[in-house]
């Protein structure tokens, strides 16, 4: 490798990763073009739209408009596509990487910014139905890719942290930096907002400064990018079966001793591996954030038939990456040693699905009928949800596992 163009060598990671996922987004913009899909993109735009210009005056829309835009703001990530082997071969030239770490970030500019902008435009009718003395809608982008700009620095220099305490808080204010300023700008003159920003800039510039740091820090970057490319394959799964699905695991003890309660017998080895798998990875992480959108949203929505296709969608969702946990282990040799059979692998599958779904069906459905203006829409869709959740369950996914 010549060290001296290493800006050409991040094209070239870069370009390989694209020739390796390129076959996998082919199955995704198949399964994207289906009309079921396409019809709750159009009414999802037509109940917003709707929705929007119901809205009073006085309704607090900063409440919806910030949080979304904080975590697109703040949440920075920046793709390096290192591998494992780098640690030890690109350490002694660290110092010659500078131009492959700023393609880097500028890539991550880029797709991150494009991100931003999307969601502030699906918000823009919002802000323009109530706040009508308002800037023009440039001098907004501006300071949001600025602000992007400004926060994927701040993820940079907390990339090069000793320690993973320092990065954390730092991540934490830095969140609630953007959150404030965000609420700033919706509520106050955009112009003070500004000002804020150049005031936090400053003192998280200062503050970084203070913090102890490698010049790379090899192993963090590496470990995070392993994570960006676990998030990429196992939304491929979500589609076609994916060989390359790694996995990352993490403890959860508070959660992890459920599946012990199931009975020892061999007709539960299955379903208590895939409990445990299940718990101790980002499926379940997944199954919690749709939960928490869902939640949100029919807190936010007013339109009965909203808050049902609000309820209903994160369920369809969740149903689909679940299907995904079967795909996990499929690689596992010793898995292939145990006298066990393998329909039962299946069944594992299908009934950790079915006890999700349905425990998301039910939590969401009492907080459907608690927010809902009449008993129609919410036990319209609890029962056309528990009616998909069979059939998801026992005709499409018994297909599928075959």
């Amino acid at each position: 490798m010549n060290f001296s163009s290493s800006d050409q060598w991040w094209i070239q990671r870069r370009n390989q990763f694209f020739k390796e996922t390129s076959y996998y987004w082919k199955y995704v913009f198949q399964n994207l073009s289906s009309g079921f899909l396409f019809f709750l993109i159009v009414a999802g735009f037509y109940g917003y739209t709707r929705w929007v210009e119901s809205l009073p005056e006085t309704f607090p829309y900063y409440w919806l408009t910030v949080p979304l835009l904080t975590w697109a703001v703040a949440h920075s990530p920046i793709r390096t596509f290192l591998r494992e082997a780098d640690k030890v071969f690109l350490l002694p030239v660290e110092q010659q990487m500078g131009a492959y770490f700023t393609k880097a970030i500028l890539y991550s500019l880029i797709r991150q910014s494009i991100v931003v902008l999307l969601i502030f435009f699906l918000l823009w009718p919002l802000y323009a139905h109530l706040e009508p003395e308002r800037a023009p809608v440039w001098v907004y982008l501006i300071f949001l890719v600025l602000g992007k700009w400004a926060n994927l620095m701040g993820s940079w220099q907390e990339s090069q942290t000793h320690y993973d305490s320092p990065r954390h808080w730092a991540l934490v204010l830095r969140i609630l930096a953007n959150a404030f300023i965000l609420f700033l700008m919706y509520t106050n003159d955009l112009w003070i907002a500004c000002l804020s920003a150049l005031l936090a800039v400053a003192v998280a510039w200062f503050g970084y400064s203070r913090i102890p740091r490698h010049y790379i820090h090899w192993d963090y970057l590496v470990q995070q990018e392993k994570q960006h490319r676990q998030k990429h394959y196992l939304f491929f799964s979500w589609f076609i079966e994916v060989d390359k699905l790694p996995t990352r695991v993490k403890p959860r003890r508070w959660a992890a001793g459920i599946p012990s309660r199931l009975s020892l017998k061999p007709a539960n080895t299955y379903l208590y591996l895939f409990s445990k798998t299940y718990l101790r990875s980002e499926t379940a992480s997944i199954s919690l954030r749709l939960l928490l959108v869902s939640i949100f949203l029919m807190i936010v929505v007013s339109d009965d038939w909203v808050k049902a296709l609000c309820y209903l969608v994160p369920l369809w969702l969740g149903g689909v990456q679940l299907s995904s946990l079967q795909q996990i282990h499929r690689y596992r040799f010793w898995l292939q040693i145990y006298p066990l059979d393998g329909a039962e692998k299946n069944r594992a599958v299908r009934q950790l699905t079915l006890a999700v779904l349905l425990l998301h069906a039910l939590l969401n459905g009492a907080l459907l009928l608690w927010l809902s203006a009449s008993w129609l829409y919410p036990l319209a869709s609890i029962g056309f949800a528990l009616l998909l959740i069979v059939l998801y369950v026992h005709v499409y996914l018994t297909k599928k596992l075959k």
